[in-house]
């Protein structure tokens, strides 16, 4: 049974409005990421089955969990919210496998080893050519994007090689010539939604931009779309104190707690009449706005695309 929280003197001690006031001077997209990573961990954590018999989470887990919320909260829009999600993940294996298949699944774990022993070996294979980092948003096609591609699209690719050979048999065209025309107007994408442009090596840092500016707004367009989402919109995550709104609702959720409406305007607007308890219900602009960030993951990943193209929050 949940603990009813009505009053912010029953909050923890660690929650204090203010540093979550202090974003004007913030990198907008950084914040915003912020702002994810604990909706992210919000949601997690409503995933996790409730039925367990023993306790959701071991003391040890909690005890943790509440020391990083506590540092996060003095800069919180520096700080994402993802390693409280790992943790949270961590504990929860531990208690569905129990303790001993845990450790033996801990153990088995040598990821990191082969992974370091990997790129010492391909090293001194490729020599000057290695150093792609295979985790940033924007970097070289690798020869494992090349292959999974090809991987995902076999059955495309098995169609066209097959109109390839017929239609050369049928003209007496060459068939190395049919080929290159058919596979040259087919553009390589993959299942993760990655595109891959291929860019003119002879022209300056400057042409391959505007090349790739003027080509991503030609064809990317509707993929990357953020148009219907305004910079107000962004704003609203600060004004609204969405990020002190997930790490009480985390809080809530792992003390098995309910935080009253009114108690939530109190702690997040408490010198401001505008933002009561009534507006942190479901059907005003407060609560609604809450429940479509909870909800709907497109939205706020709009919301994340948006806040890249702001230089600043300060408007």
């Amino acid at each position: 049974m949940s603990k009813k929280i009505n009053d912010v003197s029953q909050l923890p001690e660690w929650f204090d409005i203010e540093p979550y006031t202090q974003w004007r001077d913030k990198d907008p997209h950084r914040a915003v990421c912020a702002i994810y990573g604990r909706i992210y961990t919000s949601n997690f954590i409503r995933s996790i089955p409730h039925d367990y018999t023993g306790p959701l989470l071991y003391d040890s887990t909690i005890s943790s969990i509440f020391s990083r919320m506590a540092d996060a909260s003095k800069a919180p829009l520096d700080y994402d919210g993802m390693g409280i999600a790992g943790e949270l993940y961590a504990a929860e294996q531990r208690h569905r496998l129990g303790e001993d298949e845990f450790a033996e699944m801990e153990a088995g774990d040598d990821s990191s080893d082969a992974f370091v022993e990997a790129r010492k070996v391909v090293k001194r294979i490729v020599g000057d050519n290695f150093g792609v980092s295979p985790h940033s948003n924007v970097r070289f096609v690798t020869m494992w994007d090349a292959m999974a591609a090809m991987k995902e699209n076999s059955a495309l690719i098995e169609r066209i090689e097959k109109a390839a050979s017929c239609l050369s048999e049928e003209r007496g065209w060459d068939i190395e010539d049919v080929r290159h025309v058919m596979f040259s107007h087919v553009s390589l994408e993959d299942l993760n939604d990655f595109s891959y442009v291929n860019i003119n090596g002879t022209s300056t840092i400057e042409v391959r931009v505007e090349g790739i500016r003027r080509y991503l707004l030609k064809n990317c367009s509707n993929k990357f779309n953020v148009s219907c989402v305004k910079p107000s919109e962004v704003k609203k995550l600060f004004e609204y104190r969405a990020a002190a709104y997930f790490d009480l609702t985390i809080w809530a959720s792992l003390t098995r707690s309910k935080i009253t409406a009114k108690c939530m305007a109190s702690a997040l607007f408490p010198h401001d009449d505008k933002f009561g308890e009534l507006e942190m219900r479901p059907s005003r602009p407060v609560g609604k706005f809450f429940r479509r960030l909870e909800s709907e993951k497109e939205y706020m990943l709009k919301l994340m695309k948006k806040a890249e193209e702001l230089d600043s929050l300060n408007f």
